[in-house]
């Protein structure tokens, strides 16, 4: 089972990626995951992936570079769950190349699909434990005592006013990004939309 998870922030990729991964014995492949991976690693190409990763600017050449020494490394008998990624279709051309060559292509990609209202209540809502790092959502599971969290009674952290429109411009941004990807997809006839 190969299988591709994209979706806007705050739909719940993180977790159900571990519960497929844990219910098929499957890694999780993630950008950010190949990146530290690379950043780590004391080399040329590990340098330049530290420099990326901190000015959070992974180029399509880079990626594939990356992808090309380190999924071949990894056990992808069983399969993959790729999270996030590719984030464009330029990426998800490389990304098929790769794969292809290592015998292990993308068998589906799922799109979950969440209606913004949720979307901006999960995201905005969400609050933090300064401490402990307990989550909580004001809105849906807040902590007992205001500002105080329930396991270690620290300060919860809220997020600052603007960050509404911070998490609306994200949305948005995401939507004119997954476009093209979206539609990659479909023509290949990988895409189910969840």
């Amino acid at each position: 089972m190969r299988i591709v998870l994209l979706g806007p922030p705050g739909s719940g990729k993180a977790e159900l990626s571990k519960k497929i991964a844990t219910e098929y014995d499957l890694p999780i492949i993630t950008q950010s995951s190949v990146v530290d991976t690379a950043a780590s690693e004391s080399t040329e190409l590990g340098r330049l992936a530290a420099e990326a990763r901190d000015a959070s600017r992974i180029s399509d050449e880079l990626l594939l570079h990356l992808l090309r020494l380190q999924l071949p490394r990894m056990d992808l008998r069983r399969g993959y769950v790729l999270v996030d990624m590719p984030k464009n279709s330029g990426q998800a051309d490389l990304l098929d190349s790769v794969l292809l060559d290592l015998g292990r292509p993308i068998d589906l990609v799922l799109n979950l699909e969440v209606d913004r209202d949720d979307l901006m209540e999960r995201l905005v809502g969400a609050i933090e434990c300064d401490s402990c790092g307990a989550s909580y959502n004001m809105y849906v599971n807040p902590p007992m005592v205001d500002n105080v969290c329930d396991y270690c009674g620290a300060r919860v952290r809220r997020r600052p006013d603007d960050y509404e429109e911070t998490i609306s411009n994200r949305l948005r941004d995401y939507d004119m990004q997954m476009g093209p990807l979206l539609q990659y997809y479909s023509l290949a006839e990988k895409l189910q939309r969840v």
